[in-house]
């Protein structure tokens, strides 16, 4: 009597545990459906592959695949900001383009805070200082690649990052609209 229990018993703890465990992996997509819905500079391919690359991804409820997005949108702009950096270093290019890469890098390293502000707003539940600060954390892309522009300097050497970021950035976004739903 007592070994069936115990194989009755395991089995339905393996069962309830897979059953949670397909749950949680669902909820990437199921969430990347619906905020590429809602906004079309989101791929939803995109969206799986970075809310989905994270390890935590895979038992993260959706105030948790949040927190990541915002975590991957911060990295981002951080590793723009190392590229950034590099380029500076370089000798061949000159002052204007340096110049171009500065203003850039002004905006990027604005970005880690806003966004880590912006989380701790959207677990507050005051959407209002979530969107607003992700916006702001956003426009470096777009804005990285005016500054280029508008200064006739070569193409950024950003553009692909910038357009990534601003992608992560859409995603970011899109969690402050699902949660004040």
């Amino acid at each position: 009597m007592g070994y069936q229990y115990h194989t009755i018993s395991l089995i339905l703890i393996i069962f309830l545990g897979s059953s949670t465990l397909t749950k949680a992996t669902n909820l990437v997509p199921d969430t990347c459906k619906k905020i590429t819905k809602s906004d079309p500079n989101i791929n939803y391919d995109s969206c799986v592959k970075e809310l989905g690359s994270n390890p935590r991804s895979s038992i993260a409820n959706i105030d948790g695949l949040a927190e990541i997005s915002f975590n991957v949108t911060a990295n981002k702009a951080r590793s723009i900001l190392s590229a950034i950096n590099q380029l500076l270093k370089d000798p061949k290019f000159d002052r204007p383009f340096k110049g171009a890469l500065e203003a850039c890098s002004g905006m990027y390293s604005g970005a880690p805070e806003n966004l880590k502000l912006g989380l701790d707003a959207l677990k507050s539940k005051d959407y209002f200082t979530a969107n607003a600060r992700v916006s702001a954390a956003m426009d470096c892309g777009p804005y990285c690649d005016e500054v280029f522009k508008e200064m006739k300097v070569i193409v950024s050497p950003l553009t692909k990052e910038n357009n990534d970021y601003f992608e992560l950035g859409c995603i970011s976004l899109a969690f402050t609209y699902l949660f004040n739903k």
